[in-house]
């Protein structure tokens, strides 16, 4: 408890010949003695580096329970600093009356995992487009096609390859997000599972009262969408190009979008008030429907190709 701890800091600088010159006998008033000041005291510079850090663990404990109590105590002003629509507004007003700030969540570890979570995302969209690229441009660099055109069997190839990238996509994604989840989890964060995203130690407020376990779960889901999205326009273009330069110089601005643009508004600020409340359904939407429609396009026009592909 707070006030334990207090106690113990209390009882640690009685006899401390520094504290008592200052008149400090307790944390609040350590942390207001200087308050009038320009500059920190000695005193504080004493505390933090000039005490063989005796005082540095109570004072860290201290400082960190003091934080969570005031960002409690000031949650309720600060949801509504900014802008707001009758959305935000009405959103802002169910948080306070369902007391769904009240849950315990760190801001460190959701953000530890958001972080996490973005940077394996990348790994896993780049790896794809490596895995990807060769799919369809080799054919058309050995004069395969002409084979392949020749018979019903050899046009179908375009979907039975197509369906091994994306076989293989699903086996890459698992495998990765395994060894990521193996990462993260180092840092036992289990007992967060069930908290609210929506509570009062978050810097953002979001469309949804999810737990974090369910947050992590759809961001998940996220990253297979993006990689199952990623592996067909990569598979789409490998297709359209006859060249390795001129396919590497399409997926380049591709990788980058995706990296950027696409990171910032569908992972990000995924279910966060900076947008509507169904900005992620409609973006992963479009993003899916848009691969999967040029793909279905390709593979019609496979049907209808001549012998020269």
């Amino acid at each position: 408890m707070y006030e334990d701890k207090m106690a113990v800091f209390a009882d640690m600088i009685k006899e401390d010949e520094k504290f008592v010159e200052w008149g400090v006998a307790s944390f609040e008033e350590y942390v207001t003695h200087d308050s009038h000041l320009d500059a920190p005291s000695g005193l504080r510079n004493y505390a933090s580096y000039d005490s063989d850090d005796r005082y540095k663990e109570v004072m860290g404990d201290l400082y960190a329970r003091r934080s969570i109590i005031e960002r409690y105590e000031t949650v309720q002003d600060t949801f509504w600093l900014g802008p707001q629509t009758v959305k935000h507004q009405e959103r802002f007003q169910s948080i306070t009356d369902e007391k769904q700030y009240k849950s315990i969540l760190p801001s460190q570890v959701f953000y530890y995992f958001k972080d996490t979570h973005k940077y394996a995302t990348a790994a896993i969209l780049l790896s794809i487009m490596v895995l990807v690229m060769p799919l369809y441009i080799g054919d058309r660099r050995k004069r395969l096609l002409e084979v392949q055109y020749a018979s019903r069997m050899g046009r179908r190839l375009y979907w039975v390859k197509l369906a091994a990238a994306l076989i293989g996509t699903t086996v890459l994604i698992t495998l990765m997000m395994i060894l990521y989840t193996l990462y993260f989890t180092q840092h036992d964060i289990s007992m967060f599972f069930d908290s609210r995203i929506n509570s009062a130690l978050m810097y953002q407020v979001y469309w949804f009262n999810l737990t974090l376990g369910q947050y992590i779960i759809l961001s998940y889901v996220a990253t297979f969408l993006l990689a199952y999205s990623l592996c067909l326009l990569t598979a789409l273009l490998s297709r359209l190009t006859v060249l390795y330069p001129a396919l590497i110089g399409m997926l380049v601005p591709l990788a980058y979008a995706a990296l950027t643009v696409g990171f910032y508004y569908l992972l990000d600020r995924m279910f966060t008030l900076y947008g509507a409340s169904w900005t992620q359904a409609v973006g992963y939407s479009a993003v899916v429907g848009f691969a999967v429609l040029f793909v279905i396009w390709r593979g019609r026009r496979e049907q209808r190709l001549d012998i020269h592909g």
